[in-house]
């Protein structure tokens, strides 16, 4: 049976996304383009903008929240920093919205015991994480490092790693 850590020792979750927002807009708007393209040929121009405002709020959603299907759990325990995996799995025929995400093993494990400086535990976190995107489950995945890039030098790692 899997040994799950005590909630307190968690600290920061990193969203895995279905693909980059780039990819993401650049799918939003072929849809677009088919969706309008069909319909636009006989349309009115005041049509024309009330189809957009249609797929807009109907088809199209934003990327950040919505594509999300997975997230990397950090969490201390003893000297090490590991990382858990969380992933959906929700099948398609669930509406959007309805998400279940399951615990799916440990993503990495990094011992830390004889690391003591915070630039150094940054870099060693982020070689691992950077590594998981040759791991097939993550192939055509984006892992969002954004906020964990935004936060980590603010971090005192040394002290978070002693504080189990």
């Amino acid at each position: 049976m899997t040994q799950y850590p005590k909630l307190d020792y968690f600290f920061f979750d990193i969203p895995v996304y279905r693909c980059s927002q780039d990819k993401h807009s650049a799918e939003m708007d072929s849809e677009k383009c088919r969706f309008l393209g069909r319909l636009q040929r006989t349309s009115t121009a005041e049509i024309n903008d009330d189809l957009e405002r249609l797929f807009d709020r109907e088809v199209s959603y934003p990327w950040r929240f919505n594509d999300i299907i997975g997230w990397i759990r950090l969490f201390v325990l003893g000297p090490q920093l590991r990382g858990e995996l969380w992933w959906n799995r929700t099948t398609r025929q669930v509406k959007r919205g309805r998400k279940r995400f399951s615990f799916d093993g440990e993503a990495f494990e990094l011992n830390l015991l004889n690391v003591n400086d915070s630039t150094e535990i940054v870099r060693l976190i982020l070689e691992r994480l950077n590594s998981l995107n040759r791991h097939f489950l993550f192939k055509g995945r984006y892992i969002d490092l954004s906020l964990f890039m935004n936060l980590s030098p603010y971090i005192n790692w040394q002290s978070l790693m002693q504080s189990q």
